[in-house]
């Protein structure tokens, strides 16, 4: 049988980018530092709910927190570019 492994997910470079620590983080969020560094080795994935706060509290698009191949209409585009998006719809 096919065993699923978690994919790893692009968190902490992309929190590493914006200087904010793991514990600053989970603060933010209100979730342990244990959970966010789980997250980071690959040992947990977190809920697609989970994905989007984490995004939005590190001001980036989701699809950045990704690994593999995702396109967006822009490079580098942030919640406030998906906000205004959504809002001329």
């Amino acid at each position: 049988h096919l065993q699923m492994t978690n994919p790893k997910l692009n968190l902490e470079e992309c929190r590493k980018k914006k200087n904010i620590s793991q514990k600053q983080l989970a603060k933010k969020l209100h979730i342990s530092q244990g959970y966010i560094s789980e997250i980071e080795q690959g040992l947990k994935s977190p809920t697609i709910r989970m994905l989007y706060r984490i995004a939005n509290t590190l001001e980036i698009c989701p699809h950045m927190l990704l690994s593999g191949t995702i396109y967006c209409k822009r490079n580098n585009c942030t919640m406030e570019d998906l906000r205004n998006e959504s809002s001329n719809l």
